[in-house]
């Protein structure tokens, strides 16, 4: 079986690369996933008695645990001495079933592959990229991710307590400068060039607009989720209402 390490820096599109292999039927282990497991299940014994007071209901509680290996070179070789061997198990264990069942590709996405020494165990690499922009919205995205919808939130500051549909699209583009101030959604249908872009796409129309970037949905609404602020979705919503621009280049 053939075993291709994927990887990337943060806002590079890694995982929308990822979930089309998945979508192409090839087994994909996810290591961040694969941490996210061990945090709440395999973890959470030797955790608490290496870092007391960082479980919360029976799961790690990231902050608690950030705020305590943060800065400690020591901490951190700890705790990756519990959680790397983990995620090595269910590592070999989705390759040992993708080897049974006779698949023929693999993929192992490993954010530090090549710093970790994960190259040495694939038979070749994919390293994904973007452009400097596209990172840069992203990575304004993900600032403001978990923040609550409020209505007219982002328009009259940029950094605010909750942002709506087009507060949420303007912080994110503000990020790689591709706009100089908040925009509401009936702008954005003027905005840019027209059509999809290559990698961010502005939908929008008089009462909504959200952001398609790298392959990702940023948006406000039509989540799988109890909360209606801004954050990321791999499930596209229809857009035959929307008027589709791009920044130029992009």
């Amino acid at each position: 079986m053939f075993i291709l390490g994927l990887t990337g820096s943060v806002g590079m599109g890694k995982s929308v690369t990822a979930r089309f292999f998945a979508e192409a039927g090839v087994p994909v282990h996810d290591a961040d996933a694969a941490v996210h497991r061990v945090y709440e299940g395999l973890a959470v014994p030797a955790i608490d008695a290496a870092f007391p007071g960082t479980i919360t209901d029976g799961k790690v509680d990231r902050t608690k645990l950030s705020a305590r290996v943060l800065g400690d070179a020591a901490a951190l070789k700890r705790l990756e001495a519990i959680v790397h061997p983990l995620v090595r198990e269910s590592e070999q264990q989705l390759l040992a079933d993708a080897e049974r069942r006779g698949e023929k590709v693999a993929v192992l996405d490993i954010p530090l592959l090549f710093e970790t020494g994960g190259d040495r165990r694939v038979d070749a690499v994919v390293v994904v990229s973007a452009p400097p922009e596209v990172q840069q919205v992203i990575a304004a995205a993900n600032a403001i991710v978990g923040k609550p919808y409020r209505y007219g939130g982002g328009h009259g500051k940029w950094e605010d307590s909750g942002y709506d549909c087009s507060g949420s699209e303007s912080y994110a583009l503000h990020g790689a400068d591709l706009i100089d101030r908040p925009m509401d959604s009936t702008e954005f249908m003027s905005w840019g060039e027209p059509g999809e872009g290559t990698w961010i796409t502005s939908y929008a129309n008089s009462g909504h607009s959200f952001l398609v970037v790298a392959g990702l949905r940023f948006d406000t609404g039509y989540n799988n989720s109890t909360s209606s602020g801004p954050k990321w979705s791999t499930e596209m919503r229809p857009t035959g209402s929307y008027t589709a621009r791009h920044p130029e280049g992009l």
